[in-house]
């Protein structure tokens, strides 16, 4: 920052640049009120050197969202929001990737304060938008669906919330074993750890259910929680079963190439 200042100046898109990167950095550290001057002075630059409706500026009010968010400052982080998906939706179309991923935002930004009904109807559209252009199975729409789960717990919506979150860590766990066999073993055990997924939410709804409802999604659950338990120890033993196994002459030394290969 401090080179690019001198270089090309303090209002030059490198310093906007810098300043994002910064704020999000500060972020991590846990140091919100430098977070937030980066990420406003960020943005002060892109609107003095870039047309209104460019994607850098959506770009600088997604992280300034965030900062407001995590500030508690919910309306200021939905109103950075909306303008960022009037610019992105203009520039784009409504079904982009990075139209949908903003108007997401918004929702979780409208869910914090309370504006359910609003979340909601984003919420959805977005969901709608992504099966549109992704197809239903998607992980986009899993991780999207998750979101809807959790806005159907807020208002109180639990066999709504059971559904989506069951309908979720499927499409998630199917995503996942579509990807596993070409990661690394290192790769595959931090993706799991990362990986949004829907269980929790779904034991929590089947808790807060009663009665024939309970008993009828019961089995669901159970069937969702077996699936997606030690879903990387079983491709990591798949892996090495099938070179254990085998008696072919000269299986070791290329499952040893495979998984150098794998690591690379």
């Amino acid at each position: 920052l401090a080179i690019d200042e001198k270089r090309q100046g303090p209002e030059s898109y490198s310093v906007a640049r810098d300043l994002l990167d910064l704020s999000n950095l500060y972020a991590k550290l846990g140091r919100p009120a430098e977070a937030l001057a980066a990420a406003q002075r960020s943005l002060s630059i892109e609107e003095k050197i870039q047309p209104p409706d460019s994607i850098e500026i959506t770009v600088a009010l997604e992280a300034l969202s965030s900062r407001y968010f995590e500030a508690a400052q919910y309306q200021k982080a939905v109103n950075a929001l909306r303008r960022a998906y009037a610019i992105a939706e203009k520039k784009f179309g409504p079904g982009h990737p990075e139209t949908t991923e903003v108007l997401l935002l918004l929702s979780d930004a409208q869910m914090e304060l309370g504006a359910l009904a609003e979340a909601r109807k984003n919420c959805e559209q977005a969901i709608a938008l992504e099966k549109e252009t992704f197809g239903p199975a998607h992980v986009r729409v899993g991780e999207s669906l998750l979101r809807l789960a959790n806005l159907d717990w807020r208002a109180g919506e639990k066999r709504a919330a059971l559904e989506h979150a069951l309908t979720s860590e499927e499409i998630l766990r199917r995503q996942f074993i579509q990807v596993a066999p070409i990661l690394s073993e290192r790769e595959a055990l931090h993706y799991e750890t990362a990986r949004a997924s829907g269980v929790n939410l779904s034991i929590s709804s089947l808790l807060a259910l009663a009665g024939e409802t309970r008993r009828q999604t019961i089995s669901k659950v159970w069937d969702e929680i077996i699936r997606s338990r030690a879903l990387v120890l079983g491709e990591m033993a798949a892996r090495h079963a099938a070179f254990t196994t085998s008696a072919a002459p000269g299986i070791a030394r290329q499952a040893r190439d495979l998984a150098a290969a794998r690591n690379r």
